[in-house]
């Protein structure tokens, strides 16, 4: 279910539209001027600018998944359109857009906790490097050929738990490799203690590196064993959860916090290790990996879209009590994860 714009009466069946997904965050422009009527919906996020969230809401007995608007109010979009079927031809044209993502031109950004960054000023150490990459999960109602693909039917997917925190990243750099010029600062500023057996180690949420990063990463171990990990230049990324975590829908006790690892990404080759190879990692070093549910195809799991949300409805409470997001599907052949997020969950989050 989608929820339509501010003028839904002039979108027929068939038309080409905008959507945008909830947790988006909306621009003070003048195309989503519309938008900024009533203050009440005007938020602030962690960088401190102006802007509207996209939240689920639920219409009658269905659970919005986001924004319906005309292309047409869209020109920049309409004049890419216009271009490629002049080069392309309609067809090519309609497909090429149908698959592509506009929310850099449109200066649309994914929604980001006014406290997502708990930091000190005294400790901030700025913006992280240019080689961390944040991982981007597809949530499952965005993939139409999940069902009818073959490929996708036949693949074997490591099914883990959605944790609700923060991306965060441990990475390691070797010191004479070229990832040290994209560190800032490189030579300079940093305490000797990030700086041992040859390698640069660094930690950093989705925006910079700051201390309650470090105080997780540390008391996590995965500071300490990165260096026993045997690639000279890796990412590892996980999950920052505890108790002062975005809404903590987890539950944690007060001053509880994790670090809990979803994979390991390989710089020199610019992909993820294998999931299982991930696992042994953590397994072999004490590092707490994400709950793994098990390893299925889908047909296994469900039949349709429809069924896979049921099942994601009926996961449960987690250790400290709260309801469980929903899951992760990773494939066990190198293919793109996507995300399975439980409606019981987002109608918790909204505070229903």
């Amino acid at each position: 279910m989608f929820f339509l714009g501010p003028n839904p009466s002039y979108l027929q069946v068939g038309d080409l539209i905008v959507f945008i997904e909830i947790d988006s965050f909306l621009p003070r422009t003048p195309q989503f001027e519309d938008f900024f009527a009533d203050p009440k919906y005007i938020k602030q996020d962690a960088d401190g600018n102006d802007g509207v969230i996209i939240d689920s809401i639920v219409l009658g007995k269905h659970l919005s998944q986001g924004l319906v608007l005309n292309i047409d109010d869209f020109p920049q979009i309409v004049n890419y359109y216009q271009r490629r079927i002049r080069d392309k031809g309609l067809t090519v044209a309609t497909r090429d857009l149908e698959s592509r993502t506009f929310e850099y031109m449109l200066g649309v950004t994914k929604w980001t906790h006014p406290n997502e960054y708990l930091h000190e000023p005294a400790h901030e150490m700025g913006n992280p490097p240019a080689f961390i990459v944040n991982p981007v999960w597809e949530r499952v109602q965005n993939i139409h050929d999940l069902w009818t693909s073959p490929a996708q039917q036949k693949r074997l997917w490591q099914v883990t738990e959605k944790m609700d925190g923060i991306t965060m990243q441990v990475y390691k750099v070797d010191m004479c490799s070229p990832w040290m010029s994209c560190i800032p600062d490189a030579l300079n500023g940093y305490p000797e203690s990030m700086r041992s057996g040859g390698c640069h180690i660094g930690v950093c949420g989705r925006k910079r590196d700051d201390s309650i990063f470090w105080r997780v990463g540390r008391a996590s171990g995965v500071v300490a064993r990165i260096r026993d990990i045997s690639y000279p230049n890796i990412a590892i990324h996980g999950e920052l959860v505890g108790s002062s975590i975005l809404e903590n829908t987890m539950r944690y006790p007060p001053d509880t916090h994790e670090y809990i690892v979803f994979g390991i990404f390989n710089l020199d080759t610019g992909k993820y290790l294998h999931p299982d190879k991930t696992v042994t990692i953590c397994r072999d070093l004490g590092i707490q990996h994400v709950p793994i549910t098990g390893y299925f195809k889908l047909g296994q799991l469900a039949r349709s879209t429809e069924e896979l949300l049921k099942k994601a409805d009926s996961l449960g409470s987690g250790r400290y009590g709260g309801l469980k997001e929903g899951w992760v599907f990773r494939p066990l052949d190198g293919g793109d994860a996507f995300k399975v997020i439980s409606n019981r969950w987002l109608k918790l989050a909204m505070g229903e």
